[in-house]
C-alpha cells in the first residue's frame, strides 16, 4: 500500500445519512479500513457486508468447518449468518457494509459468481488497489458534496475488480494507454502536464485520447480529474498537518499561496484559511 495512505489507517465512516447527488440502487452505508487488524470477529450478522483482506493469513469457522484463509481474498457476510474469523497475526482489511435490506438487491445486481467460493481469492490485487487507494483518500472528506457518490461508485468497482479483474493484457492499446495516463495523473498531479505530449508518450494522438477519455469519464475532463486530485491532497494537508499555507501551496505545485487560495476557493467555496479556521472551531466545539 502506498506509504502516503498509512496515515488513514483505521478510518471508518458511516454514510447512511449523507445526501447523494446521484441515485444509487446500492448506496454504501458504512465503509472502513483497518490497518494491522488483530481482533477476532465472532457474531451473527445483521447487515449484508463484504470484507477485502489485502494480506496475511487467518482462520474462518462456519457451520462446523474450520477454513484456512490466505490473503488477498473477499468474504461476504449475510444477515442471519454466524461466523468466527480472525487473522493469525494481523492483516489489512477494507470493510464495506450495506443497509439491512440490501441483500436482495445485491443478489439481483450481481452475477451469482460474485457470491460463490467464499472466501473468494483476489487474483490481481493491483487491480483493486487503484480503487481502494482512491477510497482511502476520500474517506476523511466523506461529507463533502458528491463524495459519498464517488465512494458508492468506487465500492462497486472494487468488487468488480476483485471478481473479474480487468487486466491490461485484455485491453486495446488505447484502453491500456488510458489506464496508464490515469495512473500517471495519480502521482504527477502537482506538475503542469501537457496533455497532448502525454497522449503521444502513451501511444495515442491527442484527439484519440480526448475521445477515449470522454467515453470512460463522461462527467469529468482530464483537467477536472487533475484538479480533483490536487484538491483532495489539499484537504488532506489542511486536515492532517500544521503546515503553513505557503508550504502547502509549494507541496501542491502552486507558484505562490495566492494561486493556491484562489484554486481552493473555486473548488470548495471557502479559502484554505477559512477552511482551517472552521476545522479548529468544530474541534473546540466537540471537546
Amino acid at each position: 500500500m502506498e506509504k502516503s495512505l498509512i496515515n488513514l489507517q483505521n478510518s471508518v465512516k458511516y454514510l447512511s445519512n449523507l445526501p447523494r447527488r446521484i441515485s444509487s440502487r446500492l448506496p454504501v452505508e458504512r465503509i472502513g479500513f483497518i490497518h494491522n487488524k488483530t481482533e477476532c470477529i465472532d457474531r451473527y450478522f445483521i447487515l449484508p457486508s463484504v470484507i477485502l483482506v489485502l494480506n496475511s493469513t487467518g482462520v474462518l469457522e462456519q457451520d462446523g468447518e474450520r477454513i484456512p484463509l490466505r490473503g488477498p481474498f473477499i468474504l461476504w457476510n449475510w444477515p442471519g449468518e454466524y461466523k468466527r474469523y480472525w487473522p493469525e497475526s494481523c492483516w489489512d482489511e477494507l470493510y464495506i457494509g450495506f443497509n439491512p435490506d440490501a441483500e436482495k438487491e445485491l443478489r439481483a445486481c450481481y452475477d451469482p459468481e460474485f457470491f460463490q467460493d467464499t472466501p473468494h481469492a483476489i487474483r490481481y490485487l493491483e487491480s483493486c488497489m487503484r480503487y481502494i487507494n482512491d477510497v482511502l483518500l476520500l474517506l476523511p472528506h466523506a461529507a463533502a458534496p458528491g463524495t459519498a457518490d464517488r465512494i458508492d461508485s468506487l465500492a462497486r468497482m472494487i468488487l468488480l475488480e476483485a471478481v473479474y479483474p480487468h487486466q491490461e493484457e485484455f485491453l486495446s492499446p488505447v484502453e491500456s494507454g488510458l489506464v496508464k495516463i490515469a495512473e500517471f495523473f495519480q502521482t504527477h498531479y502537482r506538475q503542469d502536464i501537457n496533455l497532448a505530449e502525454l497522449a503521444v508518450q502513451f501511444g495515442m494522438s491527442y484527439s484519440t485520447f480526448q475521445r477515449a477519455w470522454r467515453r470512460k469519464y463522461p462527467d469529468c475532463t482530464p483537467n477536472q480529474y487533475l484538479r480533483n486530485l490536487r484538491n483532495t491532497a489539499a484537504l488532506d494537508y489542511l486536515n492532517g498537518s500544521n503546515l503553513s499555507m505557503g508550504d502547502i501551496a509549494a507541496a501542491l505545485g502552486f507558484n505562490n499561496p495566492f494561486y493556491f487560495s484562489r484554486f481552493f476557493h473555486d473548488m470548495n467555496g471557502v479559502t484554505p484559511s477559512e477552511y482551517r479556521k472552521n476545522l479548529l472551531r468544530r474541534s473546540k466545539a466537540g471537546r
